[in-house]
């Protein structure tokens, strides 16, 4: 599993009086539910809405961090890389190198946990 952080950093954006706040996490949900031309298949919605979903509670909850397992943090790396910004900002990139360099993390049961 990939532990992803999920910061809110400030972005100078053109025509903006005040930088404006780039939340990692909507930004990741934007993403992923971007109008795309060719539309998106079957599979790749059923791949992207758990991820949307985390996502999602992890605003809700404010959570600092976001947990996927590799398959879902490779498919949204793939997705963000592809994304086509509608600005240059060094925020993006930050974001972006945050994502790619987000932590490998154990989430095995200590034991005893498991046994509840």
């Amino acid at each position: 599993m990939k532990q992803i952080p999920l910061r809110t950093i400030s972005v100078n954006v053109p025509n903006e009086a005040e930088p404006v706040p780039l939340t990692y996490a909507e930004s990741f949900r934007a993403v992923l539910g971007a109008p795309r031309r060719d539309g998106y298949s079957l599979e790749d919605i059923r791949t992207r809405v758990p991820i949307v979903d985390k996502l999602t509670a992890a605003i809700e909850n404010e959570s600092a961090s976001l947990l996927l397992e590799d398959a879902q943090y490779k498919h949204l790396l793939a997705a963000v890389r592809a994304h086509r910004f509608g600005i240059v900002s060094r925020a993006i990139l930050d974001m972006v190198d945050d994502l790619e360099h987000a932590p490998d993390v154990d989430v095995r049961p200590v034991a005893g946990e498991a046994d509840g």
